[in-house]
């Protein structure tokens, strides 16, 4: 459900609610820059938890643990993986 936007400059920020099942609301905010003419999605925001933050988190601690490199193999092989699982599910 759609509940209203804030655009400040090059950037916006569109508030909407999910509603569950159970009838309860969650919010979440779509944040937006503008390139050129068109508006381009950067993060989405769930009860104030912040995708690209929570990616960033996690990223930054595969990195001190295991460094850079560790980070790449890890999402190489994520990708195998739903890779793998995509064409089993093809097939099924």
């Amino acid at each position: 459900m759609y509940s209203g936007e804030r655009v400040d400059g090059h950037l916006a920020t569109v508030s909407t609610k999910i509603i569950t099942k159970n009838g309860a609301e969650v919010p979440a905010d779509y944040r937006f820059f503008i390139r050129g003419d068109r508006w381009m999605i950067y993060d989405i925001s769930i009860e104030g938890i912040s995708l690209v933050s929570n990616y960033r988190t996690q990223f930054n601690r595969i990195i001190q643990a295991g460094g850079y490199n560790s980070l790449v193999e890890k999402m190489r092989s994520k990708q195998t993986q739903f890779t793998e699982e995509d064409a089993r599910g093809r097939r099924e």
